[in-house]
């Protein structure tokens, strides 16, 4: 699973840049435009397994559900609420807050900006791990939600 959650923030980025594109241009994609967004997605996926293909797929027509029956903004507050997934932010910001340290660093010493940065690299190792464990734990429960949502 977490190769899955790795493959699907790699290609949701190439996802959303499509989508703006066509957003700007034409308004609310149609069904068409929507399913072709995705296929240029999943052309970024490479050589993957038949399970992990499924999974970014059912990640994907769940997504194309919420986008057509309530729009964009929920669709995308989807994402964000299900992987801990946006774009507008970068996967830095807050790091800093998160560690309750200032976010400038000037004042201290070469000594104290070392022990800083060795910190904040082993905070972002140990926020990464948990991340990708709660990811893992996601998917896991979105999968079997989806079976039993087929099986129905």
């Amino acid at each position: 699973m977490v190769q899955e959650t790795e493959l699907f923030h790699k290609i949701f980025t190439v996802f959303r840049h499509e989508i703006d594109q066509i957003e700007n241009t034409r308004g609310k994609l149609n069904d068409f435009q929507l399913m072709q967004a995705v296929l240029l997605a999943k052309d970024t996926m490479g050589v993957v397994g038949w399970d992990s293909r499924q999974t970014v797929s059912s990640i994907f027509e769940k997504y194309m559900h919420i986008y057509r029956t309530f729009g964009r903004e929920k669709a995308d507050e989807w994402v964000t609420i299900t992987f801990e997934y946006s774009v507008s932010t970068s996967e830095y910001e807050g790091i800093n807050s998160t560690l309750g340290r200032p976010d400038t660093e000037d004042g201290y010493t070469v000594g104290e900006e070392e022990g800083i940065l060795t910190n904040k690299t082993s905070r972002i190792d140990e926020l990464s791990h948990l991340i990708v464990e709660k990811e893992t734990d996601l998917l896991q429960l979105y999968r079997e939600l989806f079976l039993l949502q087929q099986g129905s």
